[in-house]
């Protein structure tokens, strides 16, 4: 918009007019628009998806530690791991944050690698106390255990730092109901 803002002024300037006709301004103006309008076109592009919003903007910024933390969520989404373990361990080398820890958990819980998984969702429970997802991410990992005591506990937890999470009560629900107790889980869908 600058650009464009500064091309106009310029054109329009009355020094500039001295030099150029009517005729001609309105042809260049209408150049400059031409080309501000297929680089607007091209930039478009970048908005397709937010995946490919971040994929640009870690192509620009490949330091940008939130660019691979959702680069490494979409990954995870793609049941890509290997590749989703990678963005988000990179993504921690920049900046060791709350969502890295988080994430990276669940994804190394998804991947088998259980002790790693609980270093860093303990890591992430640290680092935001009040902030549920990880311990729903911890009751995920020891329900696949068969620890459905364990997990059981770790969602009820998750509930107690934020009752109106659906999420929260979904997966106290599910482990409710893979423990049998259906009456409970239907109270919690």
């Amino acid at each position: 918009a600058g650009l464009a803002a500064l091309a106009a002024a310029a054109l329009f300037s009355p020094g500039l007019a001295r030099y150029l006709d009517a005729a001609k301004r309105y042809v260049i103006g209408a150049l400059i628009l031409l080309v501000l309008a297929v680089l607007t076109f091209a930039q478009a592009s970048v908005y397709h998806d937010s995946e490919s919003l971040w994929t640009d903007t870690a192509r620009k910024n490949p330091r940008s530690w939130m660019a691979l933390n959702y680069l490494g969520f979409y990954a995870q989404a793609r049941r890509e791991s290997a590749q989703a373990i990678d963005l988000f361990r990179r993504s921690l080398e920049i900046y060791p944050s709350f969502e890295g820890h988080n994430n990276l958990g669940k994804a190394l819980a998804a991947a088998g690698h259980s002790a790693e998984a609980l270093a860093h969702l303990r890591e992430a429970m640290r680092l935001n106390p009040r902030e549920s997802l990880p311990y729903v991410n911890l009751g995920d990992m020891l329900a696949q255990q068969g620890q459905f005591d364990a997990a059981l506990a770790q969602y009820r937890r998750a509930i107690e730092l934020t009752p109106g999470r659906a999420g929260c009560h979904y997966a106290l629900g599910t482990g409710l109901e893979q423990t049998h107790q259906l009456k409970a889980a239907i109270a919690e869908y």
